[in-house]
C-alpha cells in the first residue's frame, strides 16, 4: 500500500512576499490610472480654456472693429482672423440666424473644435455669437507632456515595486528566519533539550510568540524538574518503609524476636505511611486531571474545628504544646466536609509539627466578609518572606533536608489550596520569621459555594 504523497504548499515566506507582489502591483496600477486620468482631465480643462480665450478675444476685436468702422471693417477683421486660424468665423443673431461667415483665404483646416462665445455688437444686437469651426487646439502640444508624464509614472512604478520587492523580502526572510528558529526549538524541546530558549526578534506578534514560546519551555523545564524530583523522592519516601517491613518481615520470618518492639504494629506504622503517600499522589493526580469530585453540603466549620483539635490533641499533649479552638458563631459552608477536613487536618498538622515544645497552636472561626475564615495559629519559627511565595507550590520545602517525619512529602499544601480553590474559597499565611505563622482560609457561606448560586464550577457530584 503506498503512502499518498502530501500536497505541496507554498512556504510562508513565498506566500508573504506574493501577497506583498500583489498588494504592491495593485496599488501601483490604481495610482498609475487615477494619476493618468487626473493628469488628462487637467490638460484637456487647459486647453479647453486657452480654445475659449481664443474665441472671446477675436470676438472683442470683431466687436470694436464693427464699432469703428463698421459692416466693412468686421468682415475684414472676420476674414483676416479666419485666415489666421485657419477656422471659419461664423457670426449668428440671439435666434441663431446666420448674420456674417468668413471663410479662410487658404480654405479650412480639417479637424479642430468648434467653439461659441457670445459678444455684443452695438448695430447687430446685444447678444451675437461668435462661433469659430475647424478651430486648432493644444491637443497636439500637449501630446508629449501626456507622454513625457505617462513615462515619468511608469519609471516610478517600476522602481516602487522593486523597492517593494526588496523590502517584502527582507521583511518576509526575518519573520520566516525568527518562526524557524521558534520550530527548531519546538523540535528541541520535543527531544527532551528543557534550556532550549529563543531570542525575541522581529515584529511584535513574532516577538510575543518567541515570548509565549519561552515560557512554556520554562513551565516544562519545571515541570520536568518536579517530574525527577518527584521520582526520587518517592523513591526515598517508600524506601525507608519498605526497608523496614522487609527487616521485621524478614525476622519474623525467621523467628527473631525484636526486643522492644511489636512487629505488627511496627509494621502497620510503615504501611499507613505508604498509603497517606499514595493517597496524597492520587489526589495530586485527581486535581491535576480535573476530577477531584466534591460532595457539597452544609459543613459547621467550628465542629470541623473542634474534632480535627480532638484528633491532634495527643499528638500536642505529648510535645505540651497548648491547643485550643475558639469558635466565634459563623453560618455554615457549601462543600464537601471529607475534603474541607483534609484541609484543616493538613493546617494543624503542620503546625502541631513545627510548633517547639511547650508552644501553642489556636484554631479560630469566625465570620468574614466573603463567608467565613479560618485560621490556624502557631508560635513556631515562622516562614521567612522569600518562602511565602512558595509553599502552596508542589513538592516544595521551606527546608529541604527535612525527612517525612518532620518536613512531609512536600504535597499537602498543595493539596490543600487546590481543594479550597475548588470551593471557591481562598487560602494563605501570614509569617515572619521567629514569629510565628497564621495559615487562613476563606470560604463561601451557605449554599453560596454551590455552582447553581454563581460559586464554583468546577467539578462536583
Amino acid at each position: 500500500m503506498t503512502r499518498a504523497a502530501r500536497p505541496r504548499r507554498l512556504s510562508l515566506w513565498a506566500q508573504l512576499f506574493l501577497a506583498a507582489m500583489a498588494s504592491t502591483a495593485v496599488a501601483l496600477g490604481v495610482v498609475a490610472l487615477f494619476v493618468q486620468h487626473a493628469t488628462s482631465s487637467q490638460l484637456a480643462a487647459y486647453s479647453h480654456r486657452r480654445t475659449l480665450a481664443v474665441v472671446h478675444r477675436v470676438g472683442g476685436v470683431l466687436a470694436e472693429q464693427y464699432r469703428r468702422q463698421g459692416e466693412p471693417g468686421l468682415q475684414a477683421a472676420a476674414t483676416h482672423y479666419a485666415t489666421l486660424l485657419g477656422s471659419i468665423i461664423t457670426i449668428e443673431s440671439g435666434s441663431g440666424a446666420v448674420l456674417y461667415r468668413a471663410q479662410p483665404l487658404g480654405g479650412a483646416r480639417r479637424g479642430g473644435a468648434t467653439v461659441a462665445a457670445t459678444v455684443r455688437l452695438y448695430a447687430l444686437g446685444p447678444r451675437i455669437r461668435v462661433v469659430l469651426s475647424h478651430l486648432p487646439t493644444l491637443g497636439p502640444r500637449l501630446s508629449p507632456v501626456m507622454q513625457s508624464v505617462l513615462s515619468s509614472l511608469l519609471v516610478a512604478s517600476l522602481v516602487g515595486f522593486l523597492a517593494s520587492l526588496l523590502l517584502s523580502s527582507l521583511v518576509g526572510d526575518r519573520i520566516v528566519r525568527q518562526l524557524q528558529r521558534i520550530a527548531q526549538g519546538a523540535r528541541r524541546l520535543g527531544a527532551g533539550e528543557w534550556s532550549y530558549r529563543v531570542a525575541p526578534e522581529g515584529p511584535a506578534e513574532v516577538h510575543a510568540l518567541a515570548d509565549d514560546f519561552n515560557r512554556m519551555a520554562n513551565a516544562l523545564e519545571a515541570g520536568e524538574r518536579d517530574r525527577q524530583r518527584l521520582m526520587a523522592d518517592v523513591a526515598h519516601e517508600l524506601r525507608t518503609p519498605l526497608a523496614i517491613l522487609e527487616g521485621y518481615l524478614e525476622a519474623w520470618r525467621e523467628g527473631v524476636d525484636v526486643a522492644g518492639a511489636d512487629p505488627l504494629a511496627v509494621a502497620q506504622q510503615q504501611a499507613r505511611i505508604v498509603a497517606q503517600l499514595v493517597d496524597e499522589l492520587q489526589d495530586m493526580a485527581l486535581a491535576d486531571a480535573h476530577q477531584l469530585h466534591l460532595r457539597r453540603s452544609e459543613v459547621d466549620l467550628a465542629r470541623l474545628a473542634v474534632d480535627v483539635s480532638t484528633e491532634w490533641q495527643r499528638s500536642a499533649d505529648q510535645r505540651h504544646i497548648h491547643l485550643t479552638v475558639d469558635a466565634v458563631p459563623a453560618p455554615a459552608v457549601w462543600g464537601d466536609a471529607r475534603r474541607l477536613r483534609q484541609v484543616l487536618a493538613n493546617l494543624v498538622g503542620n503546625a502541631v509539627k513545627y510548633t517547639p515544645d511547650g508552644g501553642r497552636v489556636a484554631i479560630r472561626v469566625e465570620p468574614d466578609a466573603q463567608g467565613v475564615r479560618l485560621t490556624v495559629a502557631d508560635n513556631g519559627p515562622g516562614i521567612a518572606p522569600e518562602h511565602q511565595a512558595h509553599v502552596f507550590d508542589r513538592l516544595y520545602r521551606v527546608d529541604s533536608s527535612r525527612s517525612r517525619g518532620t518536613g512531609g512529602f512536600g504535597l499537602g499544601l498543595a493539596i490543600a489550596k487546590q481543594l479550597v480553590e475548588l470551593h471557591g474559597g481562598r487560602i494563605g499565611v501570614e509569617s515572619t520569621p521567629g514569629g510565628g505563622a497564621t495559615f487562613f482560609v476563606v470560604l463561601p457561606e451557605g449554599p453560596g459555594g454551590d455552582p447553581a448560586r454563581g460559586g464554583p464550577t468546577a467539578a462536583s457530584s
